[in-house]
């Protein structure tokens, strides 16, 4: 009879256990710790790089319907103490849009305001079946420029900040814009030599470059020419260590280099302050 007890007892602590474990499993959501770490990153990105978008429509002749639309980041407001508006260009290969700049959106929009535009054809911008021309991209730009920030945007105190092949849309939009901008700052450009036929205005234009001497995309060396065209050339040059699977980052100094491309800005900025007041 005593084994017979034992026997029948041991079903009862198996359940008792298993009760146990199931409300054990039941009450405890390991997933939280993952959502809470998730959640605090996607809270630092977005304090970090806070922005607002919108599309502004823009004729466009490759396309069969004319109608083409190109999306914008913005942020930050004009003021007494914040005086400068931006309008940030990105690079030209494929995976390039305007979420390049999201590691200096913070920085930027401390200064004033800016706007971080989609070339067409990338990120949120309408995607052509032929790629624009420089000239293009920088229609494009003026048109928005134009109608959308010097409506309300003082034009003396107007930047451009542009990359790689960023550099040479921003100097085909300096053509057009002329006495309209401040300056620009450019990192590592890419400018066709025929964009260099310059107009006074233009060349006289105060431009920081910042750029990695060590750059296997756009050697350093392009810097001689830039600097004999342009008056007032200021240059941060910086060098990188890298991998051979990471030369890529030689062509994105801001990013390697974000303290020294902010500390490049902040001086800059200060002298055309100086100059503005």
């Amino acid at each position: 009879m005593r084994r017979d007890s034992q026997t029948g007892e041991k079903p009862a602590v198996f359940v008792a256990v298993f009760l146990v474990i199931f409300i054990f499993l039941y009450t405890y959501h390991p997933q939280d710790t993952t959502n809470a770490t998730s959640n605090a990153n996607a809270h630092a990105i977005v304090h970090t790089a806070p922005y607002k978008t919108m599309l502004f429509p823009v004729s466009n002749s490759n396309e069969m319907n004319n109608n083409a639309s190109m999306n914008v980041l913005y942020e930050g407001v004009v003021t007494d103490n914040k005086p400068f508006t931006f309008v940030l260009i990105h690079g030209g290969s494929q995976s390039q849009n305007a979420s390049h700049w999201l590691p200096h959106i913070q920085f930027f929009s401390g200064k004033g305001s800016l706007f971080a535009v989609d070339l067409l054809g990338h990120g949120n911008s309408t995607h052509l079946s032929k790629h624009p021309t420089i000239d293009e991209h920088a229609t494009h730009l003026y048109t928005f420029i134009k109608s959308h920030i010097l409506k309300s945007t003082d034009s003396k105190q107007l930047i451009i900040v542009a990359r790689s092949f960023g550099g040479g849309v921003a100097v085909s939009l300096a053509k057009k814009l002329e006495t309209d901008i401040k300056a620009m700052i450019l990192v590592a450009p890419s400018v066709p030599k025929d964009l260099l036929k310059l107009s006074n205005p233009v060349k006289s234009k105060p431009i920081l470059f910042f750029w990695d001497e060590g750059d296997n995309v756009v050697s350093f060396d392009k810097y001689k020419v830039l600097e004999k065209t342009f008056k007032q050339s200021f240059l941060y040059k910086c060098k990188g260590t890298y991998s051979e699977k990471e030369l890529w980052k030689s062509h994105t100094p801001e990013n390697e280099f974000v303290k020294e491309f902010h500390e490049a800005i902040d001086d800059f900025l200060n002298n055309l302050k100086t100059k503005i007041d």
